[in-house]
């Protein structure tokens, strides 16, 4: 169970049969401990709530006790057991159960309450102040103590009411049952229920949980790419559900799927298949309707309690039920000075009534008592429940409970907020001013939806989110539909759906030029949580009313936000919608044709690795550009169509683009194109073998100053260039013969890489300089980390070209610990793959690979194939033939690697030569060493030192 049962101590609760009177026996200064508006009669051991006396288990009372006392401090969870549990082994669970006990009864976390803080690893700490009653002494809890809240878990921002006792058995259901769902009409509070279900468990020690909303998405096929979005994942499109079964592996996780009705097929599929492949997965789910899946368990949502209609009851009676208590303190919370009084009191209760108890119904009436009063309130929700009884009887008798509400809601609204409220339902997730100000508009003016959207957000029919510089406002799931049906019915969707696409290609017009400024969390801010919105607008775009036109820019302007969101299979399958269906625009406008081509180009790549689509879409994109006036146009061609052309393996063709973008660098005149070409300029070098020119130019392209710097990559969708730059300093340094600084230099650019936050540039480093440099310097351990960590990044990812190389170092590092036997398996693996594998181990090189260092084909680690064939060829076979066709290879690996300045490589030969033949150890190793003046940590140095100081 991940959570114990509370029946763990059952005297947690109101105690009962306790006259609340303290015990008479003379001790009037019994010592007493307050916090808020509680009370701890220390040696009675009594905890009481504004006087009123709450039972607590020995247990119980003793932890709050021990942690009252200490206020301040964070008390072990050792320290707990020894002095609660005295000689008595418990486990860590049975301690987690009173914890969570002693929070409900506390009410902690509700609202603004705050008392006992989970410190992970540690124990924990009680952070309210602390009153000794008898001595006055203070302890003030550590406000900074408190831990935040998990990402993958929004916080509720208001108290549960009415619910305790629901919860804790939700929360012991899905400590029985893996798969739960939570079922009920809509605004019951399903949500709300799912979401303190998941701090109950969080506070009680589950710590992999994360909120996955369903709502805002249409297309079924999108629910398993939402699930893997909120646990940090992405799975490729062609089969989600697989990948993200493999992904999750044997993750103990929690998943709140919230929303599920509209998509009811499609979620009770992913959940069967996740709960078949992921042992210790569960689920909570909510939906208006069973999901009707193998090994579900239902738990259905009631409404709130009400108060009897036929009993004559008092005020402060009437002021104990759950859906009263909703009301009241929901209406304090839009008029601070509301006091039922007891006509008031039977008025609330009748409008509850009416309300049927829903949650939703019940804070949307209560909301509007900042301009009603109790009585206008209960005339106004009468006369609006007869009015849709008459006109809707076909309807469930729940809808037409929630739309009662949302008509009077929507009724007493002035002509100018629900024509405002009726257009913010075209976003489809949260929007800011400017947004709403851009989109809302036809004869409306700025000063009057700012006007209206402050109303609105005051009557709570939009929330606020705070959370950020920029202030996000959000209308309701509920909220949202039912202002969409009204808008529908008035016939506004056209102008406004054109109004919002537009409004989306002007944000997205920006997001290239902001990476030049920009924060990295900032741009994301901007850029990135319109997603939602983003892809309405593209449907709307490419839809029987929309504007292909409009459609085909903004597919080509959002290609930074697709990228940088890892959602690299979505967005190519975008593109090639936008190259169908608008063929005949793109025909008229070569460069916007060009910029999908380019993108297409790179996604290919990322998800598919090189291939015919991938040439096809630059080779396309270069034609082009041929003639455009746009020379970054054209740089961005030249760079895809020399990345396809080096992953290829065709090494001299890439240099041959590097160098043409040199050319359009000084035609475009700017330092962002100058500073690519330097840093395409040394990987192009560096990979035909040329490495004294290829570090020169890796300096200079460091040397840059920092807005160059942050902006050559930008139109290039997955390189930093930082990062890049440093990945080519630091093979080519390596191969210079200084070990010592390309380590350093592969630090520095780790450290870059974890800071952006974004994976493929860590990936691209991982795979063309990190892995390799430490397995060439037989550092395994170091190469064992890295390799797992390529693996975790790019199996969250959608791109396929990133996990080849997984297996590519992991065989060689198998090799390298000794096993045999080792196949590649079906990875397709091209020629860039294939050379460096062949210098990873002998045993991984083959003959193409051979045949291309023997034809000039692979200038960078020719001398390293042409030595590894040697060593092969010895431990295939003795005699004086392999042994003289080796000693030819070595001596050919030598020449080559001292011709390319290639260090590294001709201590490796010469090590090789003067293991064959010792009497070469000191006229040929003995000087290769000698001009090493760094690097002597490595397996090739230390084993040239060995060799020459051992017997000859």
């Amino acid at each position: 169970m991940l959570l114990q049962s509370r029946a763990a101590d059952p005297g947690i609760g109101l105690q009962a049969g306790f006259d609340g009177q303290e015990p008479r026996d003379g001790q009037e200064t019994l010592r007493r401990l307050r916090f808020g508006a509680f009370e701890l009669v220390v040696a009675r051991k009594v905890l009481t709530e504004h006087g009123r006396p709450l039972r607590l288990g020995n247990r119980a009372f003793d932890i709050l006790l021990l942690l009252a006392e200490r206020a301040g401090e964070v008390v072990s969870h050792q320290e707990i057991r020894s002095q609660v549990w005295q000689g008595i082994y418990v486990e860590d669970a049975n301690l987690r159960v009173h914890i969570a006990g002693l929070r409900k009864v506390l009410g902690d976390g509700q609202g603004d309450r705050r008392f006992i803080l989970n410190v992970p690893g540690q124990g924990y700490s009680f952070v309210a102040p602390v009153v000794s009653i008898a001595a006055g002494e203070i302890s003030a809890g550590n406000p900074q103590a408190q831990a935040e809240a998990p990402a993958r878990l929004p916080l509720l921002l208001t108290r549960l009411v009415g619910r305790d006792a629901e919860l804790a058995s939700i929360v012991d259901l899905v400590g029985q049952r893996r798969l739960v769902t939570l079922v009920g009409p809509g605004g019951i509070g399903k949500t709300t229920l799912a979401l303190a279900a998941g701090w109950v468990l969080f506070d009680g020690g589950m710590r992999d949980l994360c909120f996955v909303d369903l709502a805002p998405l249409a297309d079924p096929a999108l629910v398993p790419s939402a699930v893997a979005s909120a646990l940090g994942l992405s799975v490729p499109s062609q089969s989600p559900t697989p990948g993200l079964v493999a992904a999750l592996g044997r993750r103990k996780v929690l998943v709140l799927l919230d929303n599920c009705e509209h998509l009811i097929d499609a979620a009770a599929r992913l959940a069967e298949a996740l709960l078949r492949g992921v042992p210790g997965l569960r689920i909570l789910a909510t939906s208006r309707e069973p999901l009707l899946a193998e090994g579900e368990w239902v738990h259905r949502v009631e409404p709130l309690g009400l108060p009897p209609e036929e009993a004559a009851q008092v005020a402060e009676d009437i002021l104990l039920y759950p859906s009263v208590q909703l009301f009241v303190e929901r209406a304090t919370a839009h008029r601070d000075s509301f006091r039922p009084s007891e006509p008031a009191a039977q008025l609330i209760a009748s409008i509850c009534r009416q309300l049927d108890g829903i949650p939703l119904a019940i804070e949307l009436a209560a909301a509007q008592l900042g301009m009603l009063s109790v009585q206008e309130l209960s005339e106004r929700l009468k006369d609006r429940l007869c009015l849709l009884a008459r006109g809707r009887r076909t309807a469930l008798p729940r809808q037409q409970t929630l739309r009662a509400t949302l008509d009077w809601s929507h009724g007493i609204l002035s002509d100018a907020e629900r024509q405002v409220l009726h257009r913010l339902a075209i976003f489809a997730g949260g929007f800011t001013l400017d947004a709403a100000i851009a989109v809302v508009p036809e004869e409306t003016d700025r000063d009057d939806i700012i006007d209206q959207i402050a109303r609105l957000a005051s009557k709570s029919l939009l929330s606020v989110d705070l959370g950020s510089d920029t202030v996000r406002y959000r209308l309701l799931h509920t909220t949202r539909a039912y202002a969409l049906e009204r808008l529908r019915e008035n016939a506004g969707v056209a102008a406004l759906a054109r109004r919002h696409a537009a409004y989306c290609e002007t944000l997205m017009r920006g997001a290239a030029p902001a990476w030049k400024d920009q924060p990295a969390a900032q741009w994301r801010e901007t850029y990135c949580r319109g997603i939602d919105d983003l892809r309405l607008a593209l449907d709307w775009a490419f839809g029987p009313e929309g504007d292909v036109r409009l459609g085909c820019r903004l597919t080509a302007m959002s290609a930074p936000v697709w990228f940088q969101l890892a959602l690299v299979d979505e967005y190519r399958g975008r593109l090639e919608r936008a190259l169908d269906l608008g063929a005949a625009t793109l025909a008229e406008d070569p460069a916007l044709a060009a910029r999908i081509h380019l993108a297409l180009g790179t996604a290919c790549y990322n998800t598919a690795g090189p291939g015919p689509a991938m040439l096809a879409a630059y080779a396309r994109a270069a034609e082009l550009v041929a003639d455009l006036p746009e020379a970054s146009l054209r740089v961005q061609a030249a760079w895809g169509m020399g990345g396809y052309h080096c992953v290829m393996g065709d090494y001299a063709r890439s240099l041959a683009y590097c160098r043409s973008i040199g050319t359009l660098a000084e035609a475009d005149g700017g330092d962002e194109a100058r500073a690519l070409h330097d840093r395409v300029m040394a990987w192009g070098l560096h990979l035909t073998g040329r490495h004294d020119a290829a570090r020169r130019h890796a300096e200079q392209a460091l040397a840059w100053r920092a807005p160059a710097l942050r902006s050559a990559h930008g139109n290039f969708l997955q390189y930093d260039h930082q990062v890049a730059a440093r990945s080519h300093l630091a093979r080519i340094l390596w191969i210079q013969g200084r070990a010592d600084q390309a380590g350093q230099v592969v630090q520095d650019a780790l450290a870059l890489a974890g800071q952006l936050e974004y994976p493929p540039p860590m990936c691209h480093l991982l795979v063309a300089a990190a892995c390799p440099l430490a397995i060439w310097s037989g550092d395994i351990a170091t190469a064992r980390a890295l390799v797992a960590r390529l693996r975790r990044l790019s199996s969250n990812l959608s791109f396929e070209y990133w996990r080849s190389w997984v297996t590519c170092y992991e065989a060689a590092l198998a090799l390298h610990e000794g096993e045999v036997g080792i196949e590649l398996g079906a990875t397709p693996l091209g020629p860039f793959h294939r050379d460096i594998l062949s210098t990873l181990h002998v045993q991984l090189g083959d003959d193409a690979t051979l045949a291309r260092a023997e034809a000039g084909q692979a200038p960078w680690c020719a001398p390293e194939i042409l030595r590894g064939r040697g060593e092969l060829m010895l431990r295939q076979g003795a005699g004086a033939g392999p042994a003289a066709a080796a000693e030819t290879l070595f001596r050919r690996a030598l020449e080559l690697a001292r011709a390319d300045g290639a260090l590294a490589w001709e201590l490796r030969a010469a090590n090789s030569l003067a293991r064959l033949r010792p009497e070469t150890r000191q006229p040929i190793l003995a000087p290769v060493l000698a001009r090493f003046t760094e690097g002597h940590g490595t397996a090739d140095w230390q084993a040239a030192s060995a060799l020459l100081a051992g017997p000859s």
